[in-house]
């Protein structure tokens, strides 16, 4: 695949991995290569902390605004894409550095991964339907034949569990809170997410957030439940509540 090999800047959302990569452009070069799986999408600037106009213009970024909400887009098919925009940046004798939170990308860039195969649609829907007329206990003999390692299950286990599910990040700094800011992003997601193929937005807040929760509820988020001492931050352990939104009804 060439000299893949380049700096790379990893860590969650909004953590500041765009300005550390504008402040090097300060001193060099520099151009830079986005392995954020939710950066790809067009239209979805709110809440991925997608680097603005004004940022893009600084530094020339490749990876962004790829495709639209819901067209498939592989860690195999960023390696491929990201490695003839790393011999791009050095024809013109820039320096490449790769910006992003998605582990499996940054992975397969750096590793590579098995040889994807080409997506046959007519074939997978009679697949679907074949699949759709078998018996959970069929359904797992059939599947353990194909991959001695699987690990069964029951009718829940073994068929797709989601259909299509979003799962939003929106953060507001503790000096932006009060001021309207989340409804406005929220308001703007759902926007640009109507008439797309979803189902359901997930979201989770950790406790207690009476703000974040009046603002889910609302958004027409329903309580699913709560999950105890598994969100730590601030070095401690918080309390998660979870909601779920149906979209498209």
């Amino acid at each position: 695949m060439g000299d893949t090999r380049a700096p790379v800047i990893v860590g969650p959302t909004a953590i500041g991995k765009t300005a550390v990569a504008l402040a090097l452009a300060a001193h060099l070069p520099v151009e830079v290569i986005s392995a954020d799986s939710r950066q790809i999408y067009r239209r979805l600037d709110v809440g991925t902390a997608k680097p603005t106009r004004r940022e893009r213009q600084r530094v020339t970024h490749h990876g962004l605004d790829l495709v639209d909400p819901g067209e498939r887009y592989s860690a195999g098919r960023f390696a491929r894409e990201a490695v003839g925009w790393i011999g791009e940046v050095r024809v013109r004798e820039h320096l490449p550095i790769v910006v992003g939170g998605t582990g499996l990308y940054i992975r397969a860039l750096a590793e590579g991964l098995f040889v994807e195969p080409r997506l046959d649609p007519e074939r997978r829907r009679a697949l679907e339907h074949w699949v759709g007329g078998l018996a959970a206990p069929d359904l797992v003999r059939w599947a353990g034949r194909l991959d001695p390692g699987f690990a069964g299950g029951g009718q829940f286990r073994t068929r797709r569990a989601y259909d299509t599910t979003i799962e939003t990040t929106i953060y507001c700094a503790p000096e932006a809170t009060g001021r309207g800011i989340g409804t406005l992003l929220y308001r703007a997601l759902f926007e640009a997410l109507e008439g797309e193929d979803l189902r359901v937005a997930i979201a989770g807040t950790t406790l207690p957030n009476d703000a974040s929760v009046a603002l889910h509820e609302r958004f027409g988020f329903a309580s699913v439940g709560v999950m105890h001492d598994v969100g730590r931050k601030f070095g401690r352990y918080w309390d998660v509540a979870w909601y779920e939104k149906r979209l498209g009804q």
